[in-house]
């Protein structure tokens, strides 16, 4: 049974950092979900006035009021997924862009950032569109993740080879 002392008491970063090596209570899931509501909202802040949109551009861009944009940003409300697809697209970000970075690692997503790529993997993607006009920006970029996925596995593999 959870105590009410095992409320996190630094910030949703630090608690993360040891989620794998405990299992973490309902309480501190509780204390969490306002703080998740709040982070994902600021990212889709940050997303919206780095391309210059206002909160009602945004609003007629996805068919809906601009109230409904205010409380997505101040973590009053959380999109569902269609909506952070259809965000992700109207804000030109991946929709795993929303998720702060302490939080990828517990769903298992990785964020392509333009400036860790080679002019080689530039070209390849530039190669991709050209060849595949109809694929989404979005999917190209989830094959070059499979792909570096399956790489990753195959070097743990190679790696653990032969360890007992």
């Amino acid at each position: 049974m959870a105590k009410a002392d095992d409320k996190p008491t630094t910030d949703s970063s630090d608690f993360l950092q040891g989620y794998r090596d405990r299992e973490i209570t309902q309480i501190e899931f509780e204390y969490l979900v306002p703080v998740i509501r709040q982070e994902v909202g600021q990212q889709i802040r940050n997303a919206r006035e780095d391309i210059g949109m206002s909160q009602q551009e945004l609003a007629d861009k996805l068919g809906t009021r601009q109230a409904y944009i205010s409380d997505l940003e101040k973590g009053k409300t959380e999109p569902n997924v269609s909506t952070l697809i259809k965000l992700g697209h109207f804000l030109k970000k991946p929709v795993a862009s929303f998720v702060p970075a302490h939080y990828r690692d517990i769903i298992g997503v990785t964020v392509i950032d333009r400036a860790d790529l080679s002019p080689e993997e530039e070209e390849m993607i530039r190669s991709m569109r050209a060849a595949y006009p109809i694929l989404s920006r979005g999917l190209i970029m989830h094959l070059l993740r499979s792909i570096v996925d399956y790489d990753l596995k195959v070097d743990e593999i190679l790696n653990n080879m032969g360890k007992p």
